[in-house]
């Protein structure tokens, strides 16, 4: 590439003496500014923003105007910088030049009335900085300076108050059976301090039911929107880190839940809420059903051991084929009489969501009554007398 040709004294008047800048000169050496640039270097010619000279400025302000500004009308360095549309700085060596003092930048604020403004009423810096008429920075520095607690980022930017989780063990384990089969639980943020737990139902049911198990840990954001002609409700819980618990759903029950029989029934409760069925079969009235359908099959096989350990018949889940998903759905399936009645008595007090009970009460009266139906037929049989007869002629013939 040719070099362009630039002659020194050339170059050193148009920078100097005609004050074009850079960008003039490239253009009328048709080159780039970086080209003029490295020639003022080779030539040893320094940067105009380094030399001066006496009598020539490009910024223009009265002593009287700037000390009005300053002192009489109270104005900033920066709001009188932004007035002449140039630098604080470049103003603040013109009060230098002109003698002008800088007001006293100490900001006098009590501790308890800074931690009333801050703690208390939760004001931002930002908000308590306009109110003294200074910079974040110096009431950063003051709460340091008082040992008043920061909030990090996540506490500043949270509109709604958040509440620990008691950490009932019973609450817990519902919840965990309630998120593991009917919630989208994730963090917005990796680093930060807040939990979401996403709910969509077309019911009513599960929208009381959700507002009645976070309302009280956290706000709770609902939207409206009609999908495929259905009105469906998206429920949003903004919760703490005391959740983390139901976090990484995992196809699996903890151990601590399975140890305990008290806490297992509440997880289970809470699963049966989310995922569950409890009805009477529409061709045979007298058969009733608990039914659990879903595609943590690993969980429904973990359930049906440990309800036959607790003396409740159970048979092991089925797997049916999908086509649209990759995985098969498991369905577990309890229609035994004894087994339905004990399993629904000791969940009914645990359970909370509204159409589960009132389906599990009907379900529990019906299977009650068909029960004691056929205790009495197999009484009536038992004393009658071609029952008698058959049961001789088996006896002779045997």
């Amino acid at each position: 590439m040719k070099r362009i040709g630039i002659p020194k004294e050339r170059l050193k008047s148009l920078y100097l003496k005609e004050f074009k800048s850079s960008i003039e000169i490239a253009r009328i050496y048709k080159c780039d500014k970086k080209t003029i640039l490295n020639r003022l270097k080779e030539f040893g010619i320094k940067p105009r923003y380094l030399w001066r000279k006496p009598g020539i400025s490009r910024f223009i302000i009265n002593r009287i105007d700037l000390e009005d500004l300053y002192h009489s009308k109270n104005f900033t360095i920066y709001n009188i910088a932004k007035i002449y549309n140039c630098s604080p700085y470049t103003i603040g060596k013109r009060m230098k030049e002109c003698g002008i003092n800088v007001r006293d930048r100490r900001i006098i604020i009590s501790r308890n009335i800074l931690r009333k403004l801050y703690v208390d009423k939760k004001l931002t810096g930002e908000k308590i900085a306009r109110m003294y008429n200074c910079s974040v920075p110096t009431i950063i520095k003051l709460l340091r300076k008082y040992g008043i607690e920061i909030r990090t980022h996540s506490e500043a930017v949270n509109i709604h108050e958040k509440k620990d989780f008691k950490n009932d063990p019973m609450e817990k384990s519902y919840i965990i059976g309630f998120a593991l089969g009917d919630l989208n639980v994730f963090k917005p943020s990796i680093n930060g301090e807040l939990i979401v737990a996403r709910c969509g139902t077309t019911k009513n049911e599960q929208v009381i039911l959700f507002k009645k198990l976070f309302e009280k840990y956290g706000h709770i954001n609902e939207r409206h929107r009609f999908y495929k002609g259905k009105h469906t409700i998206e429920l949003w819980a903004s919760l703490n880190t005391s959740f983390g618990f139901i976090l990484n759903k995992k196809d699996d029950i903890k151990q601590w839940i399975l140890d305990n029989d008290r806490y297992f029934l509440a997880f289970l409760a809470g699963y049966i809420d989310a995922e569950g069925n409890i009805g009477i079969a529409k061709r045979r009235k007298s058969e009733t059903y608990i039914k659990i359908e879903s595609y943590d099959g690993n969980v429904l096989c973990k359930i049906q051991t440990k309800l036959c350990s607790m003396g409740i018949s159970c048979p092991y889940p089925k797997a049916k084929i999908r086509i649209r998903h990759n995985k098969p759905l498991w369905s577990l399936r309890i229609s035994s009489h004894l087994s339905v009645i004990k399993l629904l008595e000791e969940l009914i007090p645990i359970m909370k969501h509204a159409k589960r009970i009132n389906d599990a009460k009907i379900a529990l009266e019906n299977t009650k009554l068909f029960a004691k139906f056929y205790k009495k037929t197999s009484r009536i049989n038992a004393k009658s007398p071609l029952f008698c007869s058959c049961s001789r002629s088996t006896e002779k013939s045997n």
